[in-house]
Formats: C-alpha cells, sequence, structure tokens
C-alpha cells in the first residue's frame, strides 16, 4: 500500500487549484519586454492540454522518459507537470552540458522525447543520429535557421490550436494516474566523483521531502510567499526546495532573468524566500559590506548596529524578504553568522540528490552558525562506525531516500547499508540532534602520523581570502613516503589581484602573494593541516552546476 500522506506532483497541483483563488498567480517571468504571470488554474489547464499530447502521441505510463533541456521558466514547470501527471518520467538536463555529457544522459535514460528551445539544436542536431531511442522533439518555439534533427512539434502551436481543449481522455484514464510510489524523475548526479549516475526519485521521495522540510520552516513559508528562483531547477535542491515546497505551500515562484539582473529583479518583484547556493550568498554579503564600508558611518553601522544594517540590506533586496536557505555545498560559519548577527534569518541546509535532496536544515528560529540542523520531519539518521571525536559516516533512512540508479544495481547496493543509505558525509549529532558536516569519507586525507584532515575544513579557510577565487585540497603522495600529505590548486582572482596588487603583474609575484594569503587563512587551523604543496592553476577550475570542484578531475596531479 502506498503512504496517502505522501501525495504525487499531480495531487499537489490539484489540491491547490481547488485552496486557492482562481486569480492565485503560480508563475511570473520576463518576456516580451515586460513581467507575466500565470494562475494556478491556467497552469492545470496548460498541463492538462500538454499531457493530453504527450498520451497521445506516444508516452506509456510507468516506461516513457521525457528529458527536458531548458532554461527555468514556466515551460520547464508545465512540462515536468504534464510528463509526471500521466506516470511517465522526467530526465533533467544541465543547458550548459557539452554535446559528449548530453549524449551520456540521453543515451543512459533511453528518452523517447526532448522538451528543448531553439538554442540547443545545434546541440541536439549533433548528438541525435547516434540516439536511436529519441524519437521526438517538443520545441518552446520556432527554430530560425536550424532544421529539427528529428519530428518536431511547437509547444505554442501546440497551445494555440487547442486553447478550449478539454479532452480528458489521457488526464482521467485510470491506467495513466501515478501513484506516490511511480518513477517522477531521473536525476544525473553532478559529476563531483565521476561519470554522472541518474538516480531513480519517486512522487512519495520528491512529496515526503517537502512536506518534511515545510515542517522545519512552516512559520516562513505561506501562499502569500514568494520564492525567487535563482538556482537551475535541473537540479535537485532547486526543484525541491524551489518547487515542490512551493506547489505544496500554495505559493509564488518568480523566476530570476540573470544574476546581472537580480538588483533590478529584487526591487520589481519583492520576493519572500530566496534558496540559493553558499557561493551567491558569500557573494550577496561581501558586496553588502562593500557598500557598507565604504563610508566611516556604514562600517559603524554594521560593527555597532547589526540590526540596523540588517534593515538597510533587507530594504536593498526589495523589502519583503524573510528567509534565506542556503544548500548544495558548506556554508562559511562567518558569512551565515554576519547574517544572523544582522538579524536576516539565513539557515544552512544539506542534502544529496539520492535523498531527494533535502535531509536537514536549521529551523529559521533556531539557527546554529556551522552547523545544518535537525534531519527533516518523517526521517531518520545516525552516525555509522563513529571514532573518537563521536565522527563517522551519515547515514539516512526514510521515505526521502531513493528507489536506486538507472541501469547501475552495482552502485545501488553500494549506497545502501541495509535500509540504511551512505551519504559519504562524515557528521556528528549533538545531543539536540542537530548535525555538523565534518568532511567526505572519501576524500578524507590521513597522514604519515595517522592525523585525519577534512580537505573541506581546509578548502573554507583558505577559500575566504578575497586573492583567491575557489580551490580544492587534495592529499598527494611522495614516491617512497608512507602516508599522505595535503597539497592544494588555487584558482586566483585575478579582479581582486589587479585591483589590490596592480604592480604584481608577472606569475612570480602573483603565486608569491597567494601563498601568503593560503599562509595568513590557515593560522587557525593546526600546523599538520597547512597545504606542504601548492599549486597556481591558469584557468579556473572546474566546477559543478552547484559551484562545488570537480574534485576528481584533479586527482593525483599533484602526486611526486
Amino acid at each position: 500500500m502506498t503512504d496517502p500522506t505522501f501525495p504525487t506532483l499531480r495531487t499537489l497541483l490539484e489540491t491547490a487549484v481547488q485552496a486557492v483563488p482562481r486569480n492565485h498567480i503560480f508563475t511570473r517571468w520576463f518576456a516580451n519586454g515586460a513581467w507575466q504571470h500565470r494562475t494556478y488554474a491556467e497552469t492545470l489547464d496548460r498541463v492538462r492540454i500538454l499531457a493530453e499530447w504527450f498520451g497521445t502521441h506516444g508516452l506509456i505510463p510507468r516506461k516513457t522518459h521525457v528529458a527536458l533541456l531548458l532554461p527555468n521558466g514556466p515551460d520547464w514547470i508545465e512540462s515536468y507537470l504534464a510528463v509526471t501527471s500521466i506516470a511517465g518520467a522526467i530526465v533533467p538536463i544541465d543547458p550548459k552540458l557539452t554535446a559528449p555529457e548530453l549524449h551520456h544522459i540521453l543515451s543512459d535514460s533511453e528518452a523517447t522525447f526532448l522538451v528543448t528551445d531553439p538554442a540547443h539544436l545545434p546541440l541536439v542536431k549533433e548528438v541525435a543520429p547516434t540516439l536511436p531511442a529519441l524519437q521526438q522533439l517538443l520545441l518552446t518555439a520556432a527554430p530560425i535557421d536550424i532544421p529539427a534533427p528529428l519530428p518536431t512539434t511547437l509547444l505554442p502551436s501546440l497551445f494555440h490550436d487547442y486553447p478550449d481543449d478539454h479532452s480528458r481522455r489521457v488526464w482521467d484514464d485510470p491506467s495513466c494516474i501515478p501513484t506516490p510510489e511511480d518513477l517522477c524523475g531521473i536525476l544525473y548526479t553532478s559529476g563531483t566523483t565521476g561519470k554522472p549516475k541518474g538516480a531513480m526519485l519517486t512522487h512519495r521521495n520528491f512529496s515526503a521531502d517537502a512536506i518534511g522540510a515545510l515542517t522545519l520552516i512552516s512559520e516562513y513559508v505561506t501562499p502569500k510567499d514568494d520564492f525567487l528562483v535563482v538556482l537551475p531547477l535541473f537540479h535537485a535542491f532547486a526543484f525541491t526546495a524551489n518547487f515542490v515546497v512551493a506547489l505544496r505551500a500554495h505559493a509564488r515562484l518568480s523566476f530570476l532573468r540573470s544574476l546581472r539582473t537580480l538588483q533590478a529583479d529584487l526591487a520589481a518583484l519583492h520576493p519572500s524566500v530566496l534558496m540559493t547556493v553558499p557561493l551567491m550568498a558569500e557573494k550577496l554579503h561581501n558586496h553588502l559590506l562593500e557598500t557598507f564600508h565604504s563610508t566611516l558611518l556604514g562600517r559603524f553601522i554594521h560593527r555597532f548596529l547589526p540590526r540596523l544594517a540588517g534593515r538597510k540590506i533587507l530594504a536593498a533586496l526589495g523589502g519583503r524578504l524573510r528567509l534565506i536557505i542556503v544548500g548544495g555545498a558548506k556554508a562559511d560559519p562567518t558569512v551565515v553568522g554576519d547574517f544572523v548577527r544582522m538579524g536576516i534569518p539565513l539557515s544552512e541546509g544539506y542534502g544529496l540528490t539520492e535523498c531527494a535532496p533535502v535531509v536537514s536544515v536549521c529551523p529559521p528560529s533556531h539557527i546554529r552558525v556551522g552547523s545544518i540542523g535537525p534531519v527533516i520531519d518523517g526521517i531518520q539518521a545516525r552516525i555509522h562506525n563513529p571514532n573518537n571525536n563521536s565522527v563517522g559516516e551519515l547515514q539516512i533512512r526514510g521515505p526521502i531516500t531513493f528507489r536506486g540508479y538507472w541501469h547501475n544495481d552495482e552502485a545501488t547496493q553500494d549506497i545502501y547499508d541495509g535500509d540504511w543509505l551512505k551519504t559519504g558525509d562524515l557528521a556528528r549529532i549533538d545531543a539536540q540532534g542537530y548535525l555538523t558536516i565534518c568532511g567526505r569519507a572519501k576524500t578524507l586525507i590521513v597522514n604519515r602520523e595517522g592525523k585525519n584532515i577534512y580537505p573541506e575544513e581546509v578548502e573554507q579557510a583558505i577559500g575566504r581570502s578575497p586573492l583567491i577565487s575557489a580551490v580544492v585540497v587534495l592529499a598527494y603522495h611522495t614516491h617512497g613516503e608512507p602516508g599522505e600529505k595535503v597539497g592544494a590548486l588555487i584558482a586566483p582572482n585575478r579582479e581582486a589581484l589587479a585591483r589590490q596588487y596592480p604592480a604584481a603583474t608577472t606569475p612570480e609575484a602573483i603565486s608569491a602573494l597567494l601563498r601568503e594569503a593560503v599562509k595568513h587563512q590557515c593560522q587557525a587551523l593546526a600546523a599538520y593541516k597547512h597545504p606542504r604543496k601548492i599549486v597556481i592553476s591558469p584557468t579556473p577550475l572546474l566546477m559543478t552546476s552547484t559551484q562545488k570542484v570537480r574534485r576528481h578531475a584533479y586527482a593525483g596531479m599533484l602526486d611526486e
């Protein structure tokens, strides 16, 4: 039996339409020179039409996979809801992938349909000839010069031709109505540890995750709230935290145009909830501090009247922002602490794709700097094989854990310990149930004295330097010597270097400055944690969609 407390996405949408006024806005986006909007009721009408199209053009419930290669926007939302509302599964894809990466995902997932836009047709045309499973394209607009490589339907024409189509043959077919246990999405991991694997997540996984997370932040999320969608929805954190949570709460989604228009969009949209990654929170924090610290009065207010500083910051962020949650990577405690000190509730959360993805979040009313909070409602956590410091691998059990990896039984078996999902993260839990992440089990560095070094701790210390844009701390080996040593690969922030040290133009001068910066940033760490080898990268480090360094790409490069 399925648990009725965990609805499908279709049920969440239908419930929202019944619960809110007909003019209650669901999505807002910028197009044709102005902000557009669509209500919950209008969204359901469009989702039904699109679902009927899929159902009459070959989508087989519980068998067909539909790939989604689009930027954020209402087309993304409606396509996802249409497919999953008739028991199909979505394969969301990063629009910035290269042809080989796109080919791998489309091939591995056996996607039959692809929903995309004209901008990605050259990429699709390159990979389509070697993808026999891919049969049809659904385009969001007509291409100008590039012919589509497959049978193609235009999304605007579909809605234009059937504006009053109330056919519900597919929609009402009992075999097409999804259950909570049905596959909802195949999400390919961001690839920090190798070739992406397809994590199979069900309707139950996503709805249980949204419901559990809302229990911890319920006082901050209501139907009156407006979520500013900054992160790409193909990523699990953005999908659940921005989309499913908002849908469950009957709130509004407002899509940011771009990071370049952030200030203008904040002023126009007045959002109340922001879900983002630590890097963006840090950049926002640094930008705001530069504004304050540009004057003596500003520095005084920030230091001695933090709540007043907080009110000024909130006004600059649109005036309604009540909640910021960061996830996807470890947040800088200094940034979190400063936001909290200024009265701005910035909560850190934690999760992984295989858990749909939110595992824990600090309640906004009880934020502990440096902690990722207690686990969400309805799941269990344990620390497996803790050491003398009570640190061990964090493992999770409950309705949010995924079905497994598509076409990869071996990897599925490896990630489970009975019915406990192994996160691969080292953590500890205090008496109040608050979690603190200490590092990755697979990245742990053990030196010749047997001391444990968590690379993330060292990276966070080094990364606070404004002269450094990215850093990855790696173990390296010296031929003939036992144990691992600590090394660091660093990408310089060339703009900051030019601004602060305009005379430093040679590689030698820049290297000296960066090495001194690393030494300074590591002063608070034990000596055995300091990098003994520092390599300056001439190019930016490879990053995932959540701005984490692709660590696997640099494995072994420091060995001697």
